[in-house]
Formats: C-alpha cells, sequence, structure tokens
C-alpha cells in the first residue's frame, strides 16, 4: 500500500519508476488512476515472453547479469534513468550485457503509486 513497503519487501525490491521515465521506455501502458506518477514493479513480473493478456513492453540496456543460483537478476538501463530496472530471469535465458532487451509487465502487476503521498493510487 505504500511506497515504502514496495521498495523495502522482497529481494530484489520492487523497482520503482517514475511515470514519466516509464512512458519514454515503454509501450502500451494501460490506464491508470489520477495522481499516478509511480510506478511499481516487481523484477519476478517481468518476463521476456509476451504473456496472456495487456502487458507493457519495455525495452532498454542490459547492464548487468547476476548468476543467482536458479536466476539471473539482469539490470536494465533505461536511456538516462540513474537506478536500472531489475528482472529476475529464468538461469537459462540467453543474455549478453550492453545488448538491448524488451521486457512485458501485465497490466495486472503494474502498482500505481503517487510519490508525494507514497501511497498507491488504485486503492480507497
Amino acid at each position: 500500500e505504500t511506497l515504502f513497503v514496495a521498495g523495502f519487501i522482497g529481494s530484489p525490491p520492487m523497482n520503482l519508476l517514475p511515470l514519466d521515465i516509464l512512458a519514454g521506455h515503454a509501450a502500451n501502458l494501460p490506464n491508470l488512476p489520477p495522481a499516478t506518477d509511480t510506478i511499481g514493479i516487481r523484477p519476478g513480473a517481468l518476463t521476456i515472453a509476451e504473456p496472456d493478456g495487456p502487458a507493457t513492453r519495455l525495452t532498454g540496456t542490459i547492464e548487468l547479469i547476476e548468476p543467482l543460483g536458479g536466476e539471473f537478476h539482469v539490470h536494465l538501463r533505461l536511456g538516462d534513468h540513474t537506478e536500472a530496472l531489475v528482472a529476475s530471469l529464468p538461469i537459462d535465458t540467453r543474455l549478453e550485457e550492453a545488448a538491448d532487451l524488451t521486457l512485458h509487465a501485465p497490466h495486472t502487476d503494474l502498482h500505481p503509486f503517487n510519490a508525494r503521498t507514497g501511497r498507491r493510487t488504485d486503492l480507497n
């Protein structure tokens, strides 16, 4: 329900992206509640394969690949944004640093927040 918890819980924690950065590097964003200026996406929700149903496509450059047991943590640079987007991908995924990569985030896995209030914008 809050940005603090979203950024604190999980390993790796939820990606928290300013909406203007996301809009500049994503295709097919859903309609979002008013006052949304930050989008949260859990690393495990990002996939290379297009999911069934509506999804947002994000394209960036692979900055770092961390092999961790049965998965990779892939750090994807979205333009000049200071923080990389982190995705948890299967260990058998073929990846190369400095290559462009497109990831998909199902619309049901996009979490809208307002940075000023620190709260989700889709909860009453």
